[in-house]
């Protein structure tokens, strides 16, 4: 006998995520890894964790917590350091813009914001970032 389920980790939380702030940004990457992006800034989406909220057979509601990273290229500017704000209070704003997408998941809640943390994954590329904690609760229905 076959095994039905839904899937949501992908389609409806890290994907719905990536491609609203893909509108915005240009280097948006899914996933564990870091992208190797040369670029002045990129973004990475992972899924961190997810626990049960409400469960029956019926439904279940899920919390999703999810980790974005925007990382810059070091550069020494007070213009360069607003530039940057501004590019997290943007992200900030898609976030909150897009808190409940149809049936994807709903009540996205900025959880932390941490300012400025140096990569240390990789010195060769001299890149710091801001993590941006999220919360988002999914509803499925079971067959």
């Amino acid at each position: 006998m076959s095994v039905t389920y839904t899937k949501t980790a992908w389609p409806l939380i890290e994907k719905a995520i990536r491609d609203f702030l893909n509108d915005e940004f240009d280097q948006v990457y899914t996933g564990k890894e870091k992208p190797v992006s040369r670029h002045d800034e990129s973004i990475r989406i992972y899924l961190d964790n997810s626990e049960p909220l409400q469960t029956n057979v019926k439904f279940e509601i899920r919390q999703y917590n999810i980790i974005i990273e925007h990382y810059f290229k070091k550069k020494k500017s007070l213009r360069n350091r607003e530039w940057e704000l501004d590019r997290v209070d943007r992200l900030k704003k898609l976030l909150l813009d897009n808190q409940c997408i149809g049936t994807s998941y709903f009540n996205l809640i900025i959880e932390n914001i941490q300012y400025e943390q140096d990569d240390e994954e990789d010195e060769s590329i001299k890149s710091y970032m801001t993590t941006i904690l999220i919360s988002v609760k999914n509803l499925t229905q079971w067959s």
